[in-house]
């Protein structure tokens, strides 16, 4: 009998960057037992422009696994990337 977890989720916001666009990329690693059944195990948001301090994301994660030994942990890596303006540089 196989072992079966559903991990749903989201990345709601990323503050701290200032006046750059943003976004993240994720990815989910887990013990080499897993296999994906259904949903993405690494993606990016989109790109928010924020008008704050907190840029807002709202995006899903939802992965469904299986496995037939329960060993490895689930990590779940955040990279951030901006894309500060350049001197003269509008928003459009």
């Amino acid at each position: 009998m196989a072992a079966e977890i559903h991990i749903i989720g989201q990345i709601e916001s990323a503050y701290g960057f200032g006046d750059n666009r943003v976004a993240c990329r994720w990815s989910l690693h887990c013990g080499g037992g897993w296999r994906v059944i259904e949903g993405e195990v690494e993606g990016q948001t989109h790109t928010d422009l924020p008008e704050s301090e907190r840029a807002y994301f709202a995006h899903p994660i939802d992965v469904h696994l299986a496995t037939r030994t329960i060993q490895g942990k689930f990590k779940l890596k955040l990279k951030k990337i901006f894309f500060p303006l350049k001197a003269g540089q509008e928003y459009s």
